[in-house]
């Protein structure tokens, strides 16, 4: 059996940005705002109501999402809409999906 190769600053560096982005999902709140986002742009509003909670929670959770890179906002006057980075994380969820499956 071989030895693992040693971790190079690049790599420690692509472990710390992948480990964010694996706790920016780490709660089902989280989750279920990904599997929500995957249908389409929403508010906050929006987001709180299909999830059953408070507006400050929900945002609570977003900014830890934005901070993971697995969100974007736009803002259209007083709101602010969120949505996917970009179709990897559906992918990504997907996956997940498929995993839990077996």
């Amino acid at each position: 059996m071989s030895r693992p190769l040693p971790a190079t600053k690049r790599d420690a560096l692509n472990f710390e940005r992948i480990s964010l982005l694996f706790k920016g999902m780490s709660t089902e709140t989280r989750l279920a705002i990904l599997f929500c986002l995957s249908d389409g742009e929403r508010n906050v509003s929006e987001l709180a109501e299909y999830l059953g909670m408070d507006q400050t929670a929900v945002s609570h959770q977003l900014t830890h999402m934005r901070y993971a890179n697995l969100l974007r906002a736009r803002r259209d006057g007083r709101n602010v809409y969120y949505r996917l980075k970009d179709e990897s994380i559906t992918e990504i969820l997907r996956l997940g999906e498929e995993v839990v499956a077996r």
